[in-house]
């Protein structure tokens, strides 16, 4: 408080003698002209209230000597030194020059007048050191060049006996010892003003270099913190924020200035918190030197920020007096690492667990807290069946749907996961046998229900299910998850020709309401293809290849878009080639299923012609099957003749001279002979 009520007081005492530019410290300026200013304004300060009262007192003394004149001289003397001091209109070197040499002229009147029992001598070196406090380094020359002539002079008159009268006439011989006193403290005092100047502005300069280069330091500071993704912190021992860089608002949406005010809990999860706090009392304690962790943070708008800080203690730093932390935002890689782990550890298209996460998770689960543990090994029934005959899409609807029922009837806590391919593996910790058969029971009834909105069964849903309960700590997972497999396996082989055989009963009918099959066109075909086949004299394995293949040589057709089946006009070339399609989606679907295995090929090759033009593979003359040509010639004939829906059926003659027009060309010629033979004995 005194501090300030005396640096208002000299600001006050400035602002009379000096003006407002003059008070203050401009830019380009010359500090030591600044100083010499602020100076000059202590100095006729003192003249006022300490010289004041000697001028007045010297005009008394003159008015008791009966010297009027010389009282009013000294009274306006004052005067006018006080009127200039304080007259800002005029320029701050005029009035120094007035100031000054109207001292010194006081001074020497001093020193005439009183001679050497009075002030004179003090005064000359007074106003010396005033020259040399207040003048420009010229200005000082010369008046020290002045000063010394003025000296000269008086010694002279001295000399001459020019100053009889005068009472600097009684220095006598003690003159020059007087004068060379006076001028030599003169001397010496302008070259210490001088020389404490000179050190004043090189002290200002490293001053102002220091400055700069803080400054420098400070920008180069800023722009680094500002350019970094970083933050960059000091709290307190409480974990309150002493400064904090600009760039937190990228992470918290606050501005560093706001931070400040709050604590670095205000920014962490609640199950956070006391982690944290710990680690910092740690820290603090000297148990650890530096803290290195993560912790999610709440980011702009609540969202979730994973934040990586380090701190180091640094309360004892004079500099710091705090703990230095750095804050990283690793949000992004976060996400990228739990997205890696994800794609690691999950399938991608049910979002179960993989094989891999569930045997890395086998040494983890095998101990006594966990047992019994139970093995469930599931297996999808018919998805490749499904997958070859409507396609991969409706495929992976049946194993979103199978993922679905195993969650929803198995405990929170399972271990669910897709092996591979349609194969599951669920893990249950301590569950025994009692109630794995439970859980299995649950999954079946769930399948059922499925079962029951579905339309075509077709589509039919079904899960073959084996497991395996381990109860000994000793012994590895691995081989009770393989107890689990081969028992899936026996399951699944007793019900697979069930399952398989219903899917093809139910492909067939679908076949005839999809397209413009029909059950009695099949009957037609297997009749008529049995009897080309008696007359070849194929064997008995053959002719049941024959019957089966004429009656799913169209299977393919159910992969077939529906639009495209019943078009009643003709056919676009894109439509065409979709249609021409069936063979091979029905050999898929024929090659998925053990009984249709064998008639695979007869089917993707059904659409063959003897000379090579027709398709999918372009196959000529005897190297399509036989009885694929069997059943391309009696397919054609009863297609002739039976009405379509887009267009009406040929007589019996037109579709024999269209056989015998394409003999050799779309047919086998041997076939068409005995199809002949035969069409024709029946017609009589």
């Amino acid at each position: 408080m005194k501090k300030y009520v005396f640096s208002e007081f000299f600001n006050r005492l400035n602002r009379v003698y000096l003006t407002e530019d003059e008070c203050k410290m401009n830019k380009n300026q010359d500090q030591i002209i600044y100083w010499k200013n602020n100076v000059y304004s202590a100095i006729s300060t003192v003249m006022i209230f300490l010289g004041g009262p000697l001028f007045f007192y010297g005009a008394f003394m003159f008015f008791s000597q009966n010297k009027y004149i010389h009282g009013i001289f000294e009274i306006i003397i004052f005067l006018l030194l006080l009127f200039f001091m304080t007259r800002k209109k005029l320029s701050i070197d005029i009035r120094k020059i007035i100031v000054v040499y109207t001292f010194y002229g006081v001074s020497i009147l001093l020193l005439l007048f009183t001679g050497p029992f009075g002030a004179g001598v003090t005064c000359i070196v007074l106003a010396m050191v005033f020259v040399g406090t207040v003048f420009k380094e010229k200005q000082t020359i010369v008046f020290f060049i002045i000063n010394l002539v003025i000296f000269a002079v008086l010694t002279i008159f001295l000399q001459i006996n020019a100053l009889e009268g005068f009472e600097i006439s009684k220095y006598g011989s003690a003159w020059y010892i007087n004068m060379a006193t006076t001028q030599f403290c003169g001397f010496m005092s302008l070259i210490l003003i001088h020389l404490m100047y000179k050190g004043m502005f090189e002290q200002y300069q490293r001053l102002e270099e220091s400055k700069k280069k803080l400054a420098d330091s400070e920008i180069t500071y800023r722009a680094m913190i500002a350019n970094i993704d970083d933050v960059i912190a000091i709290l307190d021992k409480d974990g309150k924020f002493r400064y904090c860089s600009p760039n937190i608002i990228k992470i918290n949406g606050i501005s560093a200035e706001d931070a400040v005010s709050l604590s670095v809990f205000d920014f962490i999860y609640q199950e956070e918190k006391g982690n944290v706090r710990q680690r910092l009392e740690d820290l603090l304690s000297g148990r650890i030197d530096v803290l290195h962790e993560e912790v999610k943070a709440h980011g702009t708008n609540g969202e979730v920020k994973y934040i990586e800080y380090m701190a180091v203690n640094q309360i004892n730093n004079e500099y710091i007096s705090g703990i230095l932390v750095n804050f990283h935002d690793i949000t992004e890689r976060k996400i990228k690492e739990e997205r890696i782990k994800f794609l690691y550890e999950r399938d991608k298209l049910t979002k179960l667990f993989n094989r891999t996460f569930i045997e890395n998770r086998f040494a983890e689960l095998n101990n006594k807290e966990n047992l019994p543990i139970a093995i469930i090994y599931a297996d999808l029934n018919g998805l490749k069946m499904i997958n070859d005959a409507l396609g991969y899409e409706e495929g992976d609807s049946f194993l979103k749907k199978a993922a679905r029922i195993f969650k929803e009837s198995c405990p929170k806590d399972a271990i669910i996961a897709r092996a591979g391919g349609d194969e599951f593996i669920i893990i249950l910790t301590k569950t025994d046998e009692k109630k794995a058969e439970e859980i299995i029971y649950t999954i079946n009834e769930s399948c059922n229900e499925v079962n029951k909105g579905i339309k075509d069964d077709i589509l039919y849903f079904s899960v073959s299910l084996g497991f395996a309960i381990h109860e000994q700590n000793g012994e590895p997972l691995e081989l009770t998850l393989k107890i689990a497999e081969n028992a899936m396996y026996k399951k699944k082989v007793l019900e697979e020709k069930s399952i398989h055989n219903s899917i093809l009963i139910s492909m067939q009918r679908v076949l005839y309401e999809k397209s413009q099959e029909t059950e009695a066109h099949a009957i037609r075909l297997v009749e008529m293809s049995k009897k080309i086949g008696m007359v070849m004299k194929l064997s008995s394995t053959q002719i049941d290849e024959l019957e089966l293949a004429a009656k799913l040589h169209d299977i393919g057709k159910i992969g077939i878009d529906e639009r495209i089946l019943e078009k009643a006009t003709k056919l676009t070339d894109e439509e065409w080639e979709v249609m021409k399609t069936h063979p091979e989606i029905g050999y898929r679907i024929a090659k998925s299923s053990g009984e249709l295995a064998s008639i695979a090929d007869y089917i993707y090759a059904h659409h063959e012609r003897w000379d090579g033009e027709g398709y999918p593979r372009g196959l000529k003359g005897e190297d399509i099957p036989l009885i694929a040509r069997i059943i391309n010639l009696v397919d054609s004939y009863d297609a002739m003749t039976e009405d379509r829906i887009y267009r009406k059926g040929i007589s019996h003659e037109e579709a024999i001279e269209e056989i015998n027009r394409n003999s050799g060309m779309q047919f086998d010629p041997e076939i068409v002979q005995i199809f002949l033979k035969i069409i024709s004995k029946e017609n009589k």
